[in-house]
């Protein structure tokens, strides 16, 4: 039996990625995806059973991403005081929003066709934990956490578009400012 090419299951998967950034997610097939690789449509099943499977690996991609970005994980342990911890969370996917606006892109895409498997899902535990501790602290505003965690993510990734697509400039509207902005929208005051 032949050996699977781990770097055939990555071009597809960025094929993928490519196709959800310039199409839109409920654009993509397997057959797009193919030709964009150069293979045939019955190698995309090789490496993934359906479409769904494909979708799920690569919206894990992204989130492993934005775990190995800036030590992202290390700011959810409990080492530190709950609103440094909160701090660091803004302030991990503020600059990941700004450094790779396409991934979030990417996320929100996938996330917006309900396909994600439950195991994924567990992966924002850590996240909605620590927020739930900020409300029961009082730190946070006691407001549904989908709705804290699209505040926190949608600000993020709409200001890493506007960088990226040349609305303004990261000098313009530094991070700080914009993490603030997302802390006085969750924070009690």
């Amino acid at each position: 039996m032949k050996k699977k090419d781990d770097s055939k299951a990555q071009k597809i998967l960025d094929a993928a990625a490519q196709i959800i950034l310039t199409q839109g997610v409920t654009n993509l097939s397997t057959i797009k995806i193919a030709k964009n690789v150069g293979i045939a449509q019955s190698n995309v099943y090789a490496y993934f059973e359906n479409k769904q499977t494909l979708l799920t690996n690569l919206y894990e991609r992204e989130l492993n991403r934005i775990d190995q970005f800036d030590d992202f994980a290390s700011v959810l342990t409990s080492e530190h005081a709950l609103n440094t911890r909160i701090e660091a969370y803004v302030h991990a996917v503020c600059h990941y929003a700004v450094t790779n606006p396409d991934s979030l892109t990417l996320i929100e895409a996938i996330k917006s066709i309900d396909t994600i498997e439950p195991s994924v899902a567990e992966r924002q535990t850590k996240i909605t934990s620590l927020l739930n501790e900020g409300i029961e602290q009082g730190y946070l505003k006691p407001v549904p956490i989908n709705l804290m965690l699209a505040t926190v993510f949608h600000i993020a990734h709409q200001h890493g578009l506007n960088i990226q697509n040349h609305q303004y400039t990261r000098d313009t509207y530094p991070l700080e400012k914009i993490e603030n902005m997302i802390l006085d929208a969750i924070k009690v005051v």
